[in-house]
């Protein structure tokens, strides 16, 4: 037990170093200090009594930037063995000076197998962690489930992937030292989410699973709030995004932006709770019996306290926790595929 906590941890150690070179190698670093929020600006305060008006009705703190509903273009695609991987972009809701972020860029999973039932199991909606260069993990996943008749979107969160701005590693920009603005970027993220969603639902999805990893998570966890999925499986996520940022790891950095720029643990636990789930859970569309979550006992990016808390807000749903710390789940996949195709059939 101590020698597995103690690999998995010193792997965790290595990955964050390995990500920490990587974004120190393509982009110069950048501290970005608060800024106004929708040309207005707020202490702390104040931001929370404005948006404390929406703890009960998110969808109101959304519905002004939802994506228009423009048929997206697609870009080409590629077969593999049990299916198509199809890329597409559509315009977002919200536009802003950077264009590669004015795109929503998404990939569909076309499924050519047919489940023992004879018809496909329905359609996985999945959003990557923070950080991710690319969607890899995440296409592997979903190329897997292909095999059981599942469907797949895998959309890129603002500032990330193909929508990061030139001179910016990925991700770097959605959260960032300037806490106002990624609350911004996270209600982009769920009304671009929603374009997404309501395009596959007018495509025929009948049954969307939501799905999200790390940051993922909690980002899926907000638009349960707004979309009546089906289910939703959350992996090695969590709640109290203020503390999360306090206290792991990989976050240091970011941690003394937002410290620089005057915002203490208390003054950030107010401005994001707005789009925190220890805030925001009580929302959720997504029947209790329908969530899973999939913890990480040995984390030290989203320690488990904060995944255990989601779990409590989430009305305590299904839960398996992997002997595992962040990084290392990527030796579990096997198994969380296996979960969401459990999850899946009718």
């Amino acid at each position: 037990m101590i020698a597995e906590k103690f690999l998995n941890r010193r792997f965790d150690d290595l990955m964050t170093v390995a990500k920490g070179v990587k974004r120190g190698l393509t982009t110069r670093h950048r501290a970005l200090a608060p800024s106004a929020f929708d040309g207005k600006t707020y202490s702390p305060e104040e931001f929370h009594s404005f948006t404390a008006g929406f703890f009960d009705d998110p969808g109101g703190f959304y519905q002004d930037f939802n994506a228009p509903g423009a048929a997206p273009e697609a870009h080409g695609e590629e077969a593999f063995e049990h299916g198509v991987v199809r890329d597409w972009s559509m315009p977002s809701g919200v536009t802003g000076p950077h264009p590669e972020n004015n795109r929503i860029h998404f990939k569909q999973v076309i499924s050519s197998a047919i489940s023992s039932e004879g018809e496909g199991r329905g359609t996985l909606f999945l959003l990557p962690g923070w950080l991710s260069p690319r969607v890899n993990v995440e296409l592997g996943i979903c190329r897997g489930l292909a095999a059981h008749g599942i469907d797949a979107l895998v959309m890129s969160p603002p500032f990330s992937q193909k929508r990061t701005p030139a001179g910016w590693a990925t991700g770097m920009k959605f959260v960032s030292g300037d806490v106002y603005a990624t609350v911004a970027n996270f209600r982009q993220c769920v009304s671009d989410a929603l374009g997404v969603l309501n395009w596959a639902r007018g495509e025929g999805a009948a049954s969307i699973t939501l799905a999200g990893i790390s940051l993922g998570g909690v980002l899926v966890g907000l638009i349960a709030n707004v979309f009546a999925a089906e289910a939703m499986i959350l992996i090695i996520s969590g709640c109290q995004l203020g503390d999360i940022v306090w206290d792991g790891k990989l976050t240091r950095r970011l941690k003394r932006d937002i410290m620089r720029g005057g915002i203490g643990r208390e003054d950030l636990r107010r401005i994001w709770a707005i789009v925190d789930p220890d805030t925001m859970a009580g929302n959720c569309l997504v029947p209790r019996e329908k969530i899973r979550l999939l913890a990480s006992k040995y984390d030290q990016i989203i320690h488990p306290h904060y995944q255990q808390r989601l779990w409590e807000v989430l009305g305590r749903p299904e839960r398996h926790r992997y002997n595992c710390a962040h990084y290392s789940v990527a030796f579990h996949l096997k198994d969380i595929k296996a979960r969401i195709v459990a999850l899946m059939t009718p």
